[in-house]
C-alpha cells in the first residue's frame, strides 16, 4: 500500500511547481517509504516558510514535518549528515560522507525538507481527494 501510495502521490505532486520529490535513483530495486520525502521550495510559494507550509498542511489534516534539525560537524550527527547526503549523492561513500565534505548540503536539506508519514501512505488514497 505504502509503494502504490507513494507513486500516486509523486504523479500528484510532479503537478505542483516548488515540491521537489525524492529522486530513485537507477539500480535502486525498492523503496520501503517509511516516509516521502520532498523539498519545499518557498520562492514557488509566494515566499511562504516552511513553517507555514507545515501549518497549512496540518490544517488540511496532512500528517507532515520537518523531519531532521541541521547539524554541526563535531557534534556527533555525522550518521543524519550521511543519510542526507546519500539522498543527494548516491556515488559518495557513507563512511567517506562526514570526513571530506561540510554538512553545507545537509543544512541545505534539513531547511527545505518536508516529511509525509507513513500514516498517509497507509490510507486509503480516496481519503486524499476532496
Amino acid at each position: 500500500m505504502r509503494r502504490e501510495n507513494a507513486a500516486y502521490l509523486t504523479t500528484q505532486l510532479a503537478k505542483i511547481p516548488g515540491s521537489c520529490r525524492k529522486k530513485l535513483y537507477p539500480g535502486c530495486t525498492g523503496n520501503a517509504w517509511h516516509l516521502y520525502m520532498l523539498r519545499y521550495q518557498p520562492e514557488k510559494f509566494a515566499g511562504l516558510s516552511r513553517a507555514k507550509f507545515l501549518k497549512a498542511l496540518s490544517a488540511e489534516g496532512i500528517p507532515a514535518s520537518a523531519g531532521y534539525s541541521a547539524v554541526e560537524q563535531g557534534t556527533g550527527g555525522v550518521e543524519h549528515a550521511a543519510v542526507a547526503r546519500l539522498q543527494t549523492d548516491p556515488s559518495r561513500n557513507a563512511s567517506r560522507c562526514g570526513k571530506e565534505q561540510p554538512l553545507s548540503e545537509n543544512d541545505r536539506l534539513c531547511e527545505e525538507a518536508v516529511w509525509f508519514t507513513q500514516n498517509l501512505l497507509l490510507t486509503d488514497k480516496r481519503r486524499w481527494i476532496r
